[in-house]
């Protein structure tokens, strides 16, 4: 029976998120007045908290730490007891992205966090401290990932007697990271579309890819590195191989999907605007024209329902906006604000990036327009 009690209890801080100092103090009020002498005086002996967190040197001035992606899915299963998956089976995603700890230093951790699809839970597999920006040795540092991710997927995840199937989903990342992770070219390389073969060219400062669609890639393709210059190579000018290759049935190009945020907001819709505010004379709009799209923008922003994230402002400040402040003018205000202030060869451009990017968000309307 105490052990019992020990594991409901030890459940119940895991799912509520009770600090350490409230545990202990819990514990000391229950060994004192609620007769349960058997319970430990301290929250870490209760919830079996290692003494001690090994911490893997890789490479020169960069270390990991591995969480586990086992545990990650334990302590969500404990917190969800009343999720059911489907099929009997768990969907994973994971994320890998890298984050400055301070802006005098090279100092940065790259966490890889993982995900269930369709659930809004995230949680920490693993976690790489480097002094030298990115990761140098993507061996060493997805190593204890792939090792557990591979040994879930051949023998399940056991959780209370039932034994669910594991299979990578997703891999996501901005479009840097998934580039460096892939180890192929990186986005402004005349081969880095990861969906086709098409070769873009070089005009006007800028790398772009002509209005056609080349050969869709497959994993056998990427696996024999038939497009010879869409992979990088070594100072000996020998093809480097992704160490995410090596997660069973992972498909090189069906299971990376491409960054909307990256590429739409910040990318596309970021550089319409550039454009329009402060680009190249026959692209930029007059002032007057300028000021009255942030004079209607403002003019919306005491009439902005609370489910958008951000209100409205100045596109004098389009340089500091984020993601959402540029998906919601692409998907919703843009349509008003920029009507009769643009060329029309300008706004029927807009128009044809909002319709298509409203139909690819709208699982009923991707139904019936996606041809």
């Amino acid at each position: 029976m105490s052990n019992i009690f020990k594991s409901h209890l030890a459940s119940w801080a895991t799912k509520e998120n009770i600090t350490l100092k409230a545990m202990d103090g819990l514990l000391k009020i229950l060994k004192t007045h609620g007769g349960h002498e058997h319970l430990p005086s301290s929250s870490r002996t209760l919830l079996k908290t290692p003494r001690t967190t090994y911490i893997k040197p890789v490479g020169e001035e960069c270390s990991y730490w591995h969480y586990g992606l086992e545990l990650g899915l334990f302590i969500f299963l404990e917190k969800s007891k009343s999720y059911h998956f489907e099929n009997e089976s768990i969907d994973l995603m994971f994320n890998i992205d890298g984050l400055p700890l301070s802006r005098s230093s090279y100092n940065e951790i790259w966490p890889i966090l993982g995900s269930i699809f369709k659930v809004n839970y995230v949680f920490v597999i693993g976690i790489y401290h480097s002094q030298v920006k990115k990761p140098t040795d993507l061996y060493a540092y997805l190593e204890d990932f792939i090792k557990e991710v591979n040994n879930l997927i051949l023998n399940g995840f056991t959780y209370e007697e039932k034994c669910l199937a594991v299979r990578v989903h997703f891999f996501c990342a901005d479009v840097p990271t998934k580039a460096s992770m892939l180890c192929i070219k990186e986005h402004s390389g005349y081969n880095s579309c990861t969906k086709c073969n098409v070769r873009g060219y070089h005009k006007e400062r800028r790398t772009c890819f002509p209005d056609i669609i080349g050969e869709k890639r497959t994993y056998q393709n990427f696996k024999e590195h038939i497009d010879y210059e869409y992979h990088l190579k070594d100072q000996n000018g020998m093809l480097i191989q992704s160490p995410l290759e090596n997660i069973i049935g992972f498909g090189m190009v069906t299971n990376v999907p491409l960054d909307y945020q990256y590429l739409v907001c910040l990318g596309i819709v970021k550089k319409l605007i550039t454009a329009w505010w402060a680009g190249n004379l026959r692209h930029r709009i007059p002032l007057r024209f300028r000021k009255l799209v942030s004079f209607k923008l403002l003019g919306i922003r005491n009439n902005t329902p609370q489910e958008f994230q951000r209100k409205p402002r100045s596109l004098k400040y389009y340089m500091q906006f984020k993601a959402t402040e540029f998906r919601k003018i692409l998907l919703y205000t843009g349509v008003f604000v920029l009507k009769r202030c643009l060329s029309d060869e300008k706004y029927n451009n807009f128009l044809t990036l909002h319709v298509a990017i409203t139909i690819l968000y709208s699982l009923f309307l991707i139904t019936f327009h996606l041809e």
